[in-house]
């Protein structure tokens, strides 16, 4: 199957649009209007700043003009996504603007620029760091970068004090250190097969219960493709995918084309059967992030080097639903 022709036909599907939820509490955030961020390209033909306009009820006119981390070429940009989150916990939406990748070449690692909401100046301020894969962590109050180079993996933990964020804690170790799971007695492990060729055919995930093994499950697609980095491919992570307070099983199955898709298996645990079930919508999902606040699961990837889609699913009687679409 093709991997970008899947994804145009996900962005294609009609879909209810949601309106972000804002804070009641404050009038004046509920009113911004945004105009859509520009990175002009410098005088050697790469972007290295954002420039950010929004309109306040007053019909004021305020602009963010923020450097980025590092000269991106002009060429190959691909940016610029707005999306609004409640990302310092304080209840009022803040804002989330995509910057191209850390890796440009490959598409790998996408960076994010936040810009939270100030509520005593009714202004946005911008946080400076500029985010890597970032998680965020609403029970905890923690967001987390993450940063995957040649089969290590960086990650970092902050916390807000006031309006910035303050690196509490860092992690560096091989991808593969991360393939184990264990939960009340569980141990979840990957299995890869290759052929001759040594490409990947298929990951199998091995669950075991007190050392005994209770179930196993497979997957294959994607795999032929072939997968940029195939010493990533199996790593497992853990979330609780469909918010019903159980631990699921997600699978990393590889990045893939040059504009940094990543896909994942997920098996959602099942009470009633006693093993995990498979999600089959969840294969289909580029890039996909559990929204633990907002209980859904978001996407947000490029479709080519000057577009992006941003993809919204929602559980609807047990059954992953899109209900939103933002093509750009």
């Amino acid at each position: 199957m093709k991997l970008i022709p899947l994804l145009m036909l996900a962005c294609s599907l009609s879909a209810a649009a949601n309106n972000t939820e804002t804070n009641d509490n404050d009038p004046i955030r509920n009113k911004i209007t945004f105009e859509a961020p520009a990175f002009p390209s410098n005088e050697d033909g790469d972007v290295d700043k954002l420039y950010l306009t929004y309109i306040t009820p007053d019909g004021k006119r305020h602009n963010i003009v923020s450097n980025l981390p590092l000269p991106l070429p002009a060429d190959a940009f691909a940016g610029g996504d707005i999306e609004e989150e409640d990302v310092n916990f304080d209840g009022i939406p803040d804002l989330q603007v995509s910057a191209g990748y850390f890796d440009s070449a490959t598409g790998h690692n996408p960076m994010y620029m936040w810009f939270v909401w100030d509520a005593k100046k009714h202004q946005f301020v911008d946080v400076e760091e500029v985010l890597i894969n970032p998680s965020i962590n609403v029970e905890e109050k923690t967001i987390c970068s993450h940063l995957l180079m040649e089969g290590e993996m960086t990650i970092d933990t902050y916390k807000w004090q006031g309006l910035k964020l303050v690196q509490t804690d860092t992690w560096t170790g091989a991808w593969t250190d991360m393939d184990e799971s264990e939960d009340d007695g569980e141990n979840i492990t990957t299995d890869i097969d290759h052929d001759e060729d040594d490409m990947i055919t298929k990951v199998t995930v091995i669950v075991k219960r007190d050392g005994q093994e209770v179930q196993r499950m497979e997957t294959t697609e994607w795999l032929e493709a072939g997968p940029t980095d195939p010493t990533v491919v199996g790593a497992i992570s853990r979330h609780d995918i469909n918010f019903d307070g159980h631990p699921d099983i997600q699978v990393y199955l590889g990045q893939y084309s040059n504009l940094g898709l990543d896909f994942y298996d997920a098996w959602l645990w099942s009470p009633k059967q006693n093993r995990y079930v498979k999600e089959p919508k969840y294969h289909e999902i580029p890039c996909p992030e559990v929204n633990t606040e907002k209980k859904w699961i978001e996407s947000n990837a490029a479709i080519s080097f000057s577009k992006s889609c941003y993809l919204r699913y929602e559980w609807k009687k047990g059954k992953l639903v899109l209900t939103k679409r933002v093509e750009q």
